[in-house]
């Protein structure tokens, strides 16, 4: 779990949670409409707000291709009564040494600034909680005075329609040591989301008039353009990409086979956030190159060390990373031919308030791939971690370490060479 939460500029999401709290379908479909939208509804009660909702519903599942065997249950309620229950979720899942383990990963990636310990969950990043659907009782919790109401209903209703038809609880469970795994099921879920609401706006159940190319290239501009109003430029993109993104690549796959071919995704899920971003090594589930991590042959080099932890970062988030200090386009191409990568988290016993080591090897596709990346990876470090990496490359292999301690070797990287194996 490198992130706790994700979100949309202005709705909060947290990963592997019980209940899925809303994204706004409202800045990609405005991008796509050229800046035009509906307006937004507002219903003065609690009656009107479940009729519409069961309407809306009723209409982007007929739009989805998914069709509901019993009505959703609706909760109307208000950001501050949302915000509540989804810091309660996020407790439940998670142990808070966990989470503020998390956070310090992501200081020593350079994902977010050094900061407090977390003293109960993850803050978000988002300006207000608008709306969740919670599986484990089938119901909508919504703010009915929310901004982009109708779409939030409707984004949520696909949600619903999801649980129902294909079980939406192991897509939230977390996938302990693959971070990447668990990043792209939430590409497949609410790029379906979003897509469905696409298609549910267009009033064209098969999206014969919308172009995937597009779609990815507005979704490309929307990220630019919202970037700047995290905190947190990475964690900002990363939350982002499912709703921005991501939906792209469904348009593409329904082109091409239908929303069955969507359907079948929830029974085989894209293993990489490599598939959910480039279609066609998603239909050839074009597979992650295998590395695994034997942390304890750096006790010569550093013996005061410990392994806590091992995971993955995956295309989408070196995309990020590298999106926070060169535009988008060249971020894609940069982080585009990912082949795999394995991450190991070192601590020592009296740096428990300080960021961790990390220690990565990251496989491109081949040399030509590793050395378009490497230099501007190189500037991310820099930038964001300046006098606190090393870095290396190898072929088409690329090796990291962040947060370095200062009495760690010169020759930390060529000890750390041994620690990676990619089976032949």
């Amino acid at each position: 779990m490198i992130q706790p939460s994700r979100a949309s500029r202005r709705i909060t999401r947290s990963t592997g949670r019980r209940s899925l709290l809303a994204a706004a379908c409202a800045t990609l479909l405005m991008a796509c409409r050229g800046g035009e939208l509906a307006a937004a509804v507002t219903p003065p009660n609690s009656v009107q707000v479940t009729e519409l909702a069961h309407r809306w519903v009723d209409e982007v599942g007929r739009a989805r291709g998914l069709e509901s065997s019993a009505p959703l249950a609706v909760v109307v309620t208000n950001a501050q009564e949302l915000k509540a229950r989804a810091e309660n979720d996020i407790r439940a899942q998670y142990h808070q040494d966990e989470l503020e383990q998390t956070r310090r990963v992501q200081v020593s990636l350079g994902m977010r600034p050094p900061g407090p310990a977390l003293d109960g969950p993850p803050g978000t990043i988002s300006v207000s909680l608008a709306g969740m659907y919670d599986p484990p009782s089938r119901s909508l919790w919504i703010d009915a005075g929310a901004e982009s109401f109708e779409f939030i209903v409707a984004h949520e209703g696909v949600h619903f329609l999801q649980d129902m038809h294909f079980g939406l609880d192991r897509f939230l469970a977390p996938i302990t040591g693959d971070s990447d795994a668990e990043l792209a099921r939430t590409l497949l879920v609410e790029g379906d989301a979003n897509a469905a609401c696409i298609a549910w706006e267009s009033g064209e159940r098969d999206l014969a008039s919308t172009s995937p190319e597009t779609l990815r290239e507005r979704g490309v501009q929307v990220l630019d353009a919202e970037e700047e109003a995290f905190d947190d430029p990475v964690l900002g993109c990363i939350h982002m990409l499912p709703y921005n993104y991501a939906p792209s690549t469904i348009v593409e796959l329904v082109h091409e086979r239908g929303w069955t071919a969507i359907d079948a995704l929830y029974r085989d899920p894209p293993a990489t956030s490599e598939q959910m971003l480039h279609p066609a090594k998603l239909s050839a589930r074009e597979p992650a190159i295998p590395i695994a991590a034997h942390p304890e042959r750096l006790a010569g080099a550093l013996p005061r060390h410990t392994s806590v932890r091992q995971d993955t970062l995956g295309e989408a988030r070196l995309f990020c990373m590298l999106a926070a200090v060169v535009p988008s386009e060249r971020a894609s191409a940069a982080a585009a031919g990912w082949g795999g990568d394995r991450i190991v988290v070192l601590e020592t016993s009296d740096s428990r308030d300080l960021a961790p080591l990390v220690l990565g090897l990251i496989a491109w596709d081949g040399p030509d791939e590793a050395a378009e990346f490497e230099p501007v990876f190189r500037q991310y470090l820099e930038e964001k971690l300046p006098g606190r990496y090393q870095l290396e490359r190898r072929g088409r292999d690329v090796l990291f370490a962040t947060q370095v301690p200062t009495d760690a070797p010169a020759t930390l990287l060529a000890h750390a060479w041994n620690v990676f194996v990619i089976p032949s």
